[in-house]
């Protein structure tokens, strides 16, 4: 099942002026009965995801949880960004910080010769080709093709569809306008039952809004093109087309290759051997690609719990506040098998939770002295923390763990004017005039009073 299955929450994405939710469960699942789970293709779960992912497995703390991810493939695409959760400290606290790096070995991998490894081992070590590299020229007969663009994708899709009247459909980045039909190869775009988003198949009927009587048409796209980030996870065991290999980021280009079972398979429109640039990248430098991809970083984020431990049977006993990455109940029994510890004073205590923080370690114990502070003022003496007894902080600004890149808007040069674009969108434009130059410069004026981070040029 996906993640969103997982926690019974639903895949919202709009159409037009609908907003659909694409998975069907409504109610989390239960794992107490389950032993272990494993979590595949873990570097492209987006943000927001991994955070009710994280809070939920940590409500059960005997489950086992087995990651397999390669941080070096692609990201997720969510509105831009990427995240690279290697330096994250819950993925440590999750895995017990027992990470297996898995070598690429003949015979215990899908790869046929040590040709396709050691290319493979290169780009991962270098990211770039070996200089020298020779694949195959592109056949446009074959019916297997991937691309970085989703304009690339509309041209090779309109070219080998079946249905004549897509030879005049126009690209609409908006919309999939091109028709499908029967004898068609095709990809779902949604999930939908037993059926996940990303199943390729033969179209064998089309008729009352169904694609061989089971998916949506409207969730259904012609399939002979995928972009590189959708191909992620197939296997190719036979010549396929790679298309703007050049454009792609090093992690496009490394799924990409790693997606064939052997190198003479691989059949390339244009290539160079100059190391390539990547979805992830430290705050503060601005390798925003002209694709629109975004690159952020999420730094050292746990999910964190503040707790009150506290004497049952007596209304003015003691009371004790704490944190933990683990689960409370975990940290209770913790504080019950300390024989020397403050809290081994308690009489019959109890433990409740009293907040959830995401972020650093520090953000943590920022938060837990805050809440010492609080309690100081209310139960005095009642308080036993011995730690915090001196001197309470008195700012409490606990530091973002997510670090982004500024999303810069892209300058492009058209027949007749200059056009500034934000998201796909055009946000402010300048007519050329009768002179280019000048023109350049009260563009560039405009950029400068509205947006302090600049611009992209895109000429």
């Amino acid at each position: 099942m996906t993640i969103h299955n997982l926690l019974g929450i639903g895949v919202e994405s709009s159409q037009g002026e609908r907003t659909m939710f694409n998975e069907s469960n409504t109610k989390a699942t239960d794992l107490k009965d389950i032993s272990c789970i494993i979590v595949d293709e873990f570097f492209t779960i987006p943000k927001e995801l991994m955070i009710s992912f994280v809070s939920y497995l940590k409500n059960f703390p005997l489950l086992k949880i087995y990651i397999l991810g390669d941080i070096q493939q692609n990201g997720y695409i969510s509105n831009g960004f990427h995240y690279d959760y290697s330096k994250c400290d819950f993925l440590g606290e999750l895995v017990d910080w027992k990470v297996i790096n898995k070598e690429i070995v003949l015979g215990k991998c899908r790869f046929q010769n040590t040709d396709t490894i050691e290319l493979l081992n290169y780009h991962r070590e270098n990211h770039c080709l070996p200089v020298g590299t020779m694949f195959n020229e592109v056949d446009e007969n074959l019916l297997i093709n991937i691309c970085f663009t989703n304009r690339k994708r509309f041209e090779i899709n309109k070219r080998l569809s079946i249905d004549t009247r897509n030879i005049e459909k126009k690209y609409n980045r908006y919309k999939n306008n091109l028709i499908i039909s029967v004898g068609d190869h095709a990809i779902l775009t949604y999930n939908t039952g037993e059926f996940f988003k990303g199943h390729l198949f033969i179209v064998e009927s089309v008729g009352d809004g169904l694609v061989n009587g089971l998916f949506k048409i409207g969730n259904v796209e012609l399939g002979y093109c995928i972009t590189s980030h959708r191909f992620q996870g197939k296997t190719i065991n036979e010549k396929a087309n790679v298309y703007e290999y050049s454009k792609m980021t090093r992690e496009n280009q490394y799924n990409v290759l790693s997606r064939f079972t052997n190198k003479s398979l691989i059949c390339m429109d244009e290539y160079n051997f100059n190391k390539s640039r990547s979805e992830y990248s430290a705050f503060g430098t601005h390798e925003v690609n002209g694709s629109g991809i975004v690159e952020a970083e999420l730094n050292h984020g746990n999910i964190g719990y503040i707790y009150e431990r506290y004497e049952k049977d007596d209304e003015n006993g003691k009371i004790y506040v704490g944190k933990t990455i683990r689960s409370v109940s975990e940290r209770h029994t913790e504080h019950s098998n300390k024989l020397d510890a403050v809290c081994s004073i308690m009489k019959n205590p109890l433990i409740k939770e009293i907040s959830k923080v995401y972020g650093s370690h520090k953000t943590i114990l920022n938060y837990e002295t805050m809440y010492i502070k609080h309690y100081r003022d209310l139960y005095k003496d009642r308080l036993i923390n011995n730690y915090h007894n001196k001197e309470d902080k008195r700012t409490f600004i606990a530091e973002l763990p997510i670090k982004v890149m500024p999303v810069l808007p892209k300058l492009y040069s058209g027949i007749d004017r200059y056009r500034l674009k934000m998201n796909g969108k055009d946000v402010f434009e300048r007519k050329y005039g009768k002179d280019k130059t000048k023109s350049l410069e009260k563009m560039m004026l405009y950029i400068e009073e509205n947006y302090k981070d600049g611009c992209l040029k895109m000429f």
